[in-house]
């Protein structure tokens, strides 16, 4: 990050356009009027912590992959869009009970919220991140067990 300080120890991200009349005003006069250039690399980025974000979304994919699975619609769901209407086309197709359709939703906007609550997104962006972590967190659930 380039910043400039001036003769009064003031920072400033960018020269002034006119400065005393000089226009322009530019870093070789800077430096005569007794400026300093500061050149400091960038802050390494902090990387976020998904820990949490990550839990909650593994909750849902479990819910949903345990019904796929107790439906035998596994090999289905892994090769299909993951979007609200083909999930629910998926149930209709292996004619899962409504009472069933309604405890999985029920449990699933529970996590939803809290979802939300964790990343600071709208359900429908959040749907959009777990979507393409989806098949990962699936992955997961069938990979077996390390010993």
């Amino acid at each position: 990050m380039k910043y400039y300080i001036d003769e009064n120890e003031t920072r400033h991200y960018t020269l002034p356009r006119i400065w005393n009349g000089i226009t322009p005003f530019n870093e070789l006069r800077a430096i005569e009027a007794g400026w300093r250039i500061v050149d400091e690399p960038d802050p390494e980025p902090v990387p976020e912590d998904t820990t949490e974000r990550d839990a909650a979304e593994r909750q849902i994919v479990q819910i949903i992959v345990g019904l796929a699975s107790q439906y035998n619609a596994l090999e289905e769901l892994a090769s299909m869009d993951i979007t609200i209407p083909n999930l629910t086309a998926l149930a209709d197709a292996h004619n899962v009970p409504e009472a069933t359709m309604l405890a999985v939703e029920t449990r699933i906007l529970i996590l939803a919220r809290h979802l939300e609550a964790v990343t600071g997104l709208t359900w429908a962006e959040t749907w959009e991140g777990l979507k393409e972590r989806f098949m990962g967190y699936v992955q997961e659930l069938n990979a077996p067990a390390a010993e």
